[in-house]
C-alpha cells in the first residue's frame, strides 16, 4: 500500500528494512547482523559523539555533520531495538528518471552528513592548494 502526494512524485510506502543503507547487508547471516547493527554501529557511535563533543577545532559546519550522522545513526539503532532488528522505511521519491530506494528521516539526516562532508573535504583540498 502507498499514499501518493504531488503527482506521485513523493509516495508514504511501509517497508522493513532488515539490512543497512538500501538493504545492503540484508542477506548476512542473522548472527553477522547482530554483531554489526547492535554491537559495532553503536559502538561508533559512542565513539564518534565523545570525538565531537572533545574536539575543539570543528567547524560549525563539520560540527552539524557529525551530529546529524549520529542521530541519524542513533535513530536507525532505537528503530531496530524496538522492531525486532528491522528498520521501518517510508518515503520514496519519484521524479522523471530519479527513483530513490525506500527511506526514512534517519536517511535523510544520514546522507545530509555525508555531503556535507564531502563539500567541506572538498573545500579544505582547494584551501591546501592555494
Amino acid at each position: 500500500m502507498s499514499v501518493k502526494y504531488l503527482s506521485g512524485i513523493f509516495q508514504f510506502i511501509l517497508a522493513e528494512n532488515r539490512g543497512a543503507f538500501l538493504g545492503l547487508g540484508a542477506q548476512m547471516p542473522e548472527f553477522m547482523k547482530i554483531v554489526i547493527f547492535t554491537g559495532i554501529i553503536p559502538a561508533c557511535l559512542l565513539v564518534g559523539f565523545i570525538w565531537v563533543v572533545q574536539e575543539k577545532h570543528l567547524t560549525i559546519m563539520g560540527s552539524l555533520a557529525a551530529v546529524l550522522l549520529i542521530a541519524g545513526g542513533i535513530s536507525n539503532v532505537i528503530d531496530r531495538a524496538f522492531n525486532h532488528g528491522v528498520v521501518i522505511d517510508f518515503m520514496y521519491l519519484d521524479i522523471g528518471p530519479l527513483h530513490t530506494g525506500i527511506f526514512n528521516v534517519a536517511d535523510i539526516f544520514i546522507m545530509t552528513a555525508v555531503f556535507i562532508m564531502v563539500c567541506l573535504s572538498f573545500s579544505q583540498e582547494k584551501s591546501a592548494r592555494n
